[in-house]
Formats: structure tokens, sequence, C-alpha cells
């Protein structure tokens, strides 16, 4: 067969732009199948082995409807994509994998921070949480305001038959910033919401249990925080929850002490901050902690907060020789001093719902028969505002 040059130009140039043409469009195909990917994995759920990393906000649903006219494309569009962002598959597996980089390459993160002897302090707990406490106490004027205030609602619950016993516990950060990164911001020292405690200490109609010298003193025998969570370690929550029941023990004339003995255990533990951090590994540090060593006193029964408004309450045990009944408002911190065993010296005992409002705390101890009424809020706790109103 002979080869005709006239005609095998052309045939190359043709096969030339198919091919060139075929690979253009296998190109575009795949940018696109790869587009939809993303979206295809949304409907599928997270890797069981990854948790789903926690947020300071609540994620994007999906739209229910429609919003304006028909031709309101973009502002649906926007809904969708916030949507598809904050549900993206593998999101949390995204972030921990980038967190986590951050960590073992720079020791850096935008969630925490990370402080000496493998110590962490959430970021919005020092750049807003602090820095908003102390602004609602910049003043001396609205420190004595605020006192005035939580005098005058002391008064009223006592004119109520009711005794408050005041706990403000007070952030790592009142302690020790000597372990915070150097660029991290540090509470001025001393803070104006430490001003305003010494205020409320120095009110003598307050039953207020000072929680700064009780843990201060202990400093050097344990560890008053986790190093990996900002709450307080059980063994400070005991500390604390002693003076109560001493306290309660006084005022009644009763001899009744704490009634459990002391024994340390130590267990691995991850803390809030560390579950934050949201590393692709989090691993357990070794904390000291109380070892439940007696029987509960109490049958303890968990309520519905939305039915009842409480979180828990016991049986009733009058005769017994324990402290009249008595009632706790407070949040996380508190969770402590019940697992030590809190409320096993008191006839009853009954748990406020931790979100409900504080201005009706003596009022509701009241009608649940309690003669005290323990009302713990943290430093950065916006409650103390409403006391200045």
């Amino acid at each position: 067969m002979s080869y005709n040059a006239e005609t095998a130009g052309p045939l190359r140039s043709a096969s030339r732009l198919k091919l060139r043409t075929a690979l253009q469009f296998a190109f575009c195909a795949a940018i696109f199948a790869a587009s939809l990917v993303p979206a295809v994995l949304t409907l599928r759920k997270q890797p069981p082995d990854v948790e789903k990393v926690q947020e300071l906000r609540k994620l994007a649903e999906f739209p229910s409807a429609w919003e304006g006219g028909a031709l309101a494309v973009d502002k649906n569009y926007v809904a969708v994509d916030r949507w598809f962002n904050d549900n993206l598959a593998y999101r949390s597996l995204m972030i921990r994998l980038k967190n986590q980089l951050d960590y073992s390459l720079f020791r850096s993160s935008s969630r925490v921070y990370f402080g000496k002897r493998r110590e962490i302090y959430g970021r919005n707990l020092l750049d807003n949480e602090l820095p908003a406490a102390e602004r609602l106490f910049a003043t001396d004027e609205a420190i004595e305001k605020t006192r005035n205030g939580v005098a005058a609602f002391d008064q009223r619950a006592r004119a109520q038959g009711v005794t408050v016993i005041w706990i403000a516990p007070l952030q790592r950060a009142h302690f020790d910033q000597s372990r915070l990164p150097f660029f991290a911001p540090r509470l001025p020292q001393p803070s104006r919401f430490f001003a305003f405690y010494n205020r409320l200490k120095q009110t003598p109609q307050l039953q207020f249990v000072d929680l700064y010298a009780l843990m201060r003193a202990e400093q050097s025998n344990f560890p008053l925080f986790f190093r990996q969570d900002f709450h307080w370690t059980d063994l400070s929550a005991r500390l604390v929850a002693m003076d109560v029941v001493a306290r309660i023990a006084k005022l009644e004339g009763s001899p009744k002490q704490w009634a459990y003995p002391l024994e340390v255990e130590e267990t691995p533990y991850v803390g809030s901050d560390m579950r934050f951090a949201a590393l692709l590994h989090a691993k357990p540090l070794v904390e000291p902690g109380v070892k439940k060593n007696w029987a509960d006193v109490h049958v303890y029964n968990a309520r519905s907060t939305a039915e009842t408004g409480l979180e828990f309450d016991t049986d009733s045990l009058p005769g017994k020789g324990l402290l009249p009944n008595t009632c706790l408002f407070g949040n996380s911190f508190s969770d402590g001093m019940v697992r030590v065993g809190l409320g096993d010296h008191f006839e009853s005992f009954t748990r406020f719902d931790r979100n409900g409002s504080v201005l009706q705390a003596p009022e509701t101890a009241r009608a649940r028969g309690c003669k005290y009424l323990i009302i713990q809020l943290l430093d950065i706790s916006p409650a103390w505002s409403v006391f200045a109103s």
C-alpha cells in the first residue's frame, strides 16, 4: 500500500483534534465528578471512629421553606450553602486533622491555648468571658451596686425562711498564670471580679464561702484544677462542700460533721478543653480524684428539667441526725460537690435546673421545704448582672 503524504497529514491532524477533544471532555467530567463527591458524602454519616467536633454555636440546618419571591435565588442559595458547609461529610475529621497539624508543627490552636505542663486553656474563656466579667465590675460603683443587689436578694430570701449559702468559684487564672503561653492574655492581679468577691466576703449578713482562702491553703498539697479542663478537681470541690456542711451545722448548732474520709485515687481523664481542642488524638492525663468509699445515704431520683425544673431530688430521711432540707442552684462546678457526697449530709437534697433563673431559686426552695439554699455562680456568670438591676 503506497503512502500518500497529501492525505496522511490531514488524517493525523483530525486524529489529534479528536484526542484533544476527548481529553478535554474527560478532564471536565473528572472535575465535575470530583465536585459532586462532597455533596454525595454529605448524605453519609460521620466516620464511626471520629468524635464530632464540639461547637460554640448551633450548626445551620437545612432550610425548611423558600424565602422571598420566586426569583430570590441568592438568599436561598446562601442558606443552603451555610447548611452544606456545616454538615459536610467528614467535616469533623478534616477539622481534627488541621488542628492536629497546627499543634504538632506549631503548638498552636484557634480554639485553645497550650500551656506548660500539658495544661490547656480555652481561648473563649481567656479572650472573651474573663474580660467580660472585668468590664461588668469595671468601676467601684458597679461593684457596690451589684453587692447591694446581692444583699437585698439575700434579705428577701431570709424573709421567706430560706438562708442562702453563697459560692463564687474563681477561674484558674485567679490562682496561677505562670504556665500560660507568653502570648495569651493575662487577668489583671488583683482582678476587678476579685474586688467584688472581697466585697461579698466583707458583707456580714451573707453566708459567703471564702473558697479562695480554702483552696490557696491546699495549693501545694494537690492540684486545684484539672490540667486540661477549666473545672476544679473533685479534691477542691470537696473542700468547698465540707465548708458548706460545717457552716450549716454551725448555724443549726448541730455537731454534724463531714461524714466521709478522704481517699485519693488517680484516674485517666480527658478534660473538656482537650475535647474542645478537637485534636485527632486526645490523650488522657492521670488526674487525682476522690475515691467513693461510702454508700449513698439517699436514693437520688433524676427528674425532667422541662417538666419539674429540677435535675434531681432525694428521698427524705428525718430523725437521722442529718442537717435540714437543702437545695442547690449551680452549674457544672457544683457537679464535683455532688459527686463527693454533699447531698448525703441533709435530710433531703434537691438540685434545681442549672439553666433556670437564680431570681426564682428562693421561692422554689421554699416550695420544696428547703431551709437552706446553696447558690453557686461562677466569676464569669452573666447572672451577676441581674443583681445590679
